[in-house]
């Protein structure tokens, strides 16, 4: 019988429309439902009774189905069937849980009380793990369902009668399931903290077993990131814990367990996040120090050590990163603000952030032709951008100048999207608005040097896309910075822009669209302003509109319409006379935008995208317009 049958009857047995749901009074289902439905409170009842009979048969089943097989039969299964076999699984753990929807207490009762049977047997072979972890993995498939309230089985689970007897050697499978199971039951542990200390003595040793530090590390993060407030108080445990372990935790874990003790260190306030915080970092920065040291004569033999010591990095920023905020938007004179910087007046603090100023300026040089590495450093310099109080931040006197003289050395994109996180949290502070020019006309200078026609911005594609969402930040956080650029530069933006118009490369071509759409669509009350920004529409107008004409006519894919027709609706919006003569001009020259379509069929466009104040219609012409110059009217493809 297919797994899915049982997904489908379980959900006819929760479905009060099918079987309406009555209590002992039977006064939770009306009358007319049982009519309606012409079915009798005894008949309701027997089909519970039959359903909880029939669920538990099947939980039964289900737990020996998920069985590993004995050691020798698995070792010689292939590659191919043992990924088959996780593959069923993960599928049955779903009808596991759709099981649990039956049964309720009662699937959880058995389970826990089977795990306990299976630990508590005297005289086991200690070889015969599978059935216990079989019923882990049961009782870990329906967490999601549990409810944290529940103070009956999960106790007796996690305390000394199930956990309290599981083995710390050899059994990996088991020990793995029983990891993860602690991680799916973080939710519980946060309502129940009581019983977090037990769970972490089980899986803390784990963490520096290579078999075993995947699933230990996954479920330390789920438990410290959803814990977090339980566990503050305990932050001096978890640092001399990670100070012992660390060393031999492997980097991919170490950076779990980093990113876990900073989820924690994050509830403290400003003030005592700082010593925890040093601990945690102090030797990651001193293995810094001597890669930098010795990287600068041999920069590829360290490469790896300096990427991994990033990433660690990286990863305690993330941490320390309130879970309920994406980006912090710096307001210098906001009280809340003013209070929680004073932290950066202690001596270990301004240590901290004259190492990292230091380190980051160090790495930037010694590898600054190799991508991965800039990669990393710049991941960590955007993460310290979005994080309040800034503890890992490189301050922003020392960030834009590492940007500008780093996009010069060799003009990666990753420096110009840190650029961008600069401009979102800083765009605002009219005190760094010179700092903010300053960094505009050096990276603007550096790109168009780097990328100077139309064939470089398709081998550039990384480059062009970056730039472009940087001056779109500008243009939405702090515009007259951008319109105070020397006029050559800031044509030669625009001519910049209009060239991404017509770019084959889609991300590339998709931010030019998106820079060009925020530009025409701009709306200032300043008259000064506004005239400024006509000014320069009757300049580059026409330019933006032929290669708008050029992309729905053809010359860019058809998925491309909906973001074109938006900037075209715009264009004649708001300068609707302006349109009226550059569409004359440009759809009177022959073959454009495409020789399918006659001088007809042209007018007809003009006068239809004219005529509309409606932005769905406009896009309905525009469409049809399309398909005519690609020559698809009346064709399957076409009408799709």
């Amino acid at each position: 019988m297919p797994l899915q049958f049982w997904f489908m009857l379980q959900e006819s047995l929760c479905d009060p429309e099918v079987i309406p749901v009555i209590s002992a009074s039977e006064n939770d289902a009306s009358v007319s439902d049982i009519q309606a439905l012409n079915i009798s409170p005894t008949n309701i009842q027997q089909i519970r009774e039959s359903s909880i009979v029939i669920f538990r048969r099947l939980i039964e089943v289900l737990r020996r189905k998920v069985q590993y097989p004995p050691d020798s039969e698995w070792s010689e299964f292939t590659k191919d069937v043992k990924e088959r076999f996780w593959h069923y699984r993960r599928d049955v753990g779903d009808t596991i849980l759709n099981t649990y929807y039956v049964l309720k207490d009662q699937m959880l009762a058995f389970l826990v009380e089977m795990a306990i049977s299976l630990t508590n047997t005297p005289g086991r072979d200690q070889n015969q793990w599978q059935e216990l972890e079989s019923t882990l993995f049961c009782i870990k498939s329906i967490a999601e369902a549990v409810s944290n309230s529940e103070n009956i089985y999960l106790p007796q689970l996690f305390g000394s009668e199930v956990y309290g007897r599981l083995p710390v050697q050899g059994h990996t499978k088991l020990r793995n399931t029983a990891l993860s199971l602690i991680g799916s039951y973080a939710d519980w542990f946060k309502s129940n903290p009581q019983y977090i200390l037990s769970a972490l003595n089980y899986l803390i040793p784990a963490l520096s077993d290579i078999e075993l530090a995947l699933a230990a590390a996954t479920a330390f993060k789920e438990v410290c990131d959803i814990c977090r407030d339980s566990l503050v108080n305990g932050i001096e445990d978890l640092v001399n814990m990670y100070i012992v372990v660390g060393p031999n935790i492997q980097p991919r874990e170490k950076q779990k367990v980093i990113e876990s003790i900073a989820d924690v260190i994050q509830v403290l306030p400003p003030e005592k996040m700082i010593q925890p915080l040093l601990s945690i970092t102090s030797d990651i920065m001193q293995t810094m120090k001597d890669v930098v040291l010795h990287g600068k004569q041999n920069p590829s033999q360290f490469r790896e050590i300096i990427i991994i010591q990033l990433e660690y990095l990286t990863c305690c920023g993330r941490g320390i990163q309130p879970p309920d905020e994406n980006l912090i938007v710096i307001d210098e004179d906001d009280s809340k603000t003013k209070h929680s910087l004073t932290v950066f007046d202690s001596i270990p603090v301004q240590d901290l952030i004259n190492a990292l100023s230091e380190i980051t300026r160090s790495i930037a040089e010694i590898w600054c032709q190799d991508n991965e590495v800039i990669e990393c450093l710049c991941k960590f310099l955007n993460i310290g951008i979005r994080i309040t109080p800034n503890l890992l931040s490189v301050p922003f006197e020392i960030v834009v100048p590492l940007i500008k003289s780093s996009f010069q050395r060799h003009p990666y994109a990753n420096w110009l999207e840190t650029a961008v996180q600069i401009v979102t949290v800083y765009g605002s502070s009219p005190n760094h608005g010179v700092d903010l020019m300053d960094m505009l006309i050096s990276l603007t200078s550096t790109t168009i040097q780097h990328v100077r026609n139309k064939t470089e911005m398709e081998q550039y594609p990384d480059i062009v896309n970056s730039y472009f969402l940087l001056i779109t930040k500008f243009l939405k956080k702090c515009p007259l910075l951008l319109y105070s650029l020397p006029s050559e530069m800031f044509n030669g933006i625009m001519t910049f822009s209009v060239a991404g118009l017509g770019l084959q490369e889609r991300l590339a071509l998709k931010s030019a669209v998106n820079f060009i759409g925020e530009f025409v669509g701009q709306d200032y009350e300043n008259d000064k302003f506004a005239k400024g920004i006509e000014n320069v529409m009757m300049t580059y107008g026409l330019d933006i509109m032929r290669e708008l004409l050029l992309g729905i006519g053809g010359k860019l894919p058809r998925s491309f319409i909906g973001s074109l027709s938006p900037v075209l609706y715009k264009m004649t919006e708001r300068y609707i006379e302006a349109s009226r003569e550059w569409l004359g001009i440009l759809l009177a020259e022959d073959n454009f935008p495409s020789p399918h379509v006659d001088q007809m069929a042209k007018q007809n466009f003009a006068k239809g995208i004219l005529g509309t104040r409606s932005l769905q219609r406009f896009k309905d012409i525009v469409t049809e317009f399309s398909i005519k110059c690609r020559n698809l009217e009346g064709s399957a493809y076409g009408r799709s």
